[in-house]
């Protein structure tokens, strides 16, 4: 089937971030006509796009962008784009002091708690 619309996926997540990433998306046509601005709803987005066509996207999210062109085909209905930078990129170092609750003395060695991790 040539030419037509279907209803296309557009789903977001982010390095670094362990759930989907929520923008606000516009998405244009060869001729850069606006046909879509609208949000994310769980990191995705469905809208009905004609088929054998290519489409500019424009995402912002967290100060993070995505400005990409992609073809919607026959036989594919989901596309996943990726925001590059983590929305945690100023990470911050915490310490911790630990003691046995029952041996005020015993000293606890150390070792490493991981609580968040690139």
């Amino acid at each position: 089937m040539k030419g037509g619309s279907s209803i296309v996926t557009l789903k977001f997540i982010g390095t670094g971030v362990a759930s989907n990433m929520q923008a606000c998306v516009k998405i244009y046509d060869i001729n850069d006509n606006l046909l879509y601005e609208k949000e994310t709803f769980n990191g995705e987005l469905k809208v009905s796009l004609e088929r054998n066509k290519v489409y500019r996207l424009f995402a912002i999210s967290y100060n993070n962008t995505i400005n990409a062109a992609f073809y919607v085909s026959e036989n594919k209905n989901k596309y996943v784009f990726i925001f590059q930078r983590s929305i945690y990129n100023n990470l911050r170092t915490i310490t911790f002091l630990l003691k046995d609750a029952n041996y005020s003395n015993l000293p606890i060695g150390e070792g490493e708690l991981v609580i968040w991790q690139k």
